[in-house]
């Protein structure tokens, strides 16, 4: 999970509307928000496949617009996070290739393909979480440059 802190010229309230008009008028982006103090948001992809659950909803936005600090300047707490089914694709992949190491070890099984299998789905994992990474980067950065033009400011 990555943090940004940034402050922003407006109130809370007319952040919170750019951040709604903004991301509601792109298409593929779900924007939610709370009118509670602080204004709280989500932001994420929406899926417009099924099968693309997974490639593109990796990553939910969440933020909070606090109370504006002396003058017009307004603080806000972004998190970016992978996506929980991201969490147990990855986990999954890497538990049933050390399972399948382990009963090796643990003498279920004398096959050389217990090995076999199980190497390939801990490589599997490794890689996915490898690849995983570099994209949540990528897709981090596009979110930050996308609000950052969006309120003018300098990364």
């Amino acid at each position: 999970m990555q943090k940004w802190n940034l402050k922003v010229n407006g109130t809370p309230k007319e952040i919170g509307e750019k951040l709604k008009i903004t991301f509601e008028n792109k298409k593929g982006f779900a924007f939610n928000s709370t009118n509670d103090y602080p204004l709280k948001f989500k932001i994420r992809k929406r899926a417009l496949v099924a099968l693309d659950g997974n490639t593109l909803n990796r990553i939910i936005v969440k933020g909070k617009i606090l109370k504006a600090t002396k003058g017009k300047n307004t603080d806000m707490e972004i998190s970016f996070g992978h996506h929980p089914l991201w969490s147990v694709v990855l986990f999954g992949h890497i538990f049933l290739g050390l399972a399948f190491i382990a009963a090796m070890i643990l003498k279920f099984s004398n096959d050389f393909y217990f090995y076999f299998i199980g190497g390939i789905l801990l490589l599997i994992g490794i890689l996915v979480w490898l690849h995983g990474q570099k994209q949540f980067d990528a897709r981090v950065s596009e979110y930050k440059q996308l609000i950052a033009a969006h309120f003018e400011l300098r990364n």
